[in-house]
């Protein structure tokens, strides 16, 4: 990808950590990326469809990107709680390929105080573990 089509898909991402369930309006992504036209968005949104990275909204309501996190996506059947759900889906979007994300910055970007996060964080490396 394109670091203009990154930063399209990062704006979904963002989204998505927030609410899996909000399809996103073109002019929502304009709105947050100075000096591009929706006809750009429009383009890379195209494309991220085509490669499945977004869904299209069957009633034109905008896009989303979908990926779950819950329920029968995890190996056991386990349901996530709410906090490592969020905690997760930080990671997911915002982790590196290589280093992940410092807990530091999943506590600022989630508003959630810094023992919540930590105890979060170790919690789902523990399941991780025990899966295996």
């Amino acid at each position: 990808m394109t670091e203009f089509q990154r930063l399209v898909f990062s704006c979904y991402l963002a989204y998505w950590v927030d609410d899996d369930f909000w399809f996103v309006a073109v002019d929502e992504v304009v709105a947050g990326i100075p000096g591009v036209t929706a006809e750009q968005v429009n383009i890379v949104v195209a494309f991220l469809v085509s490669v499945d990275r977004l869904n299209a909204s069957t009633t034109g309501g905008g896009h989303r990107f979908d990926f779950q996190v819950d329920g029968d996506d995890v190996d056991d059947g386990t349901t996530l709680i709410p906090l490592h759900r969020r905690v997760l889906k930080y990671y997911i979007a915002y982790g590196t390929r290589y280093q992940g994300c410092d807990v530091n910055s999943v506590a600022a970007g989630l508003g959630i105080d810094l023992g919540q996060a930590r105890m979060a964080v170790n919690s789902l490396c523990m399941e991780g573990s025990s899966t295996r």
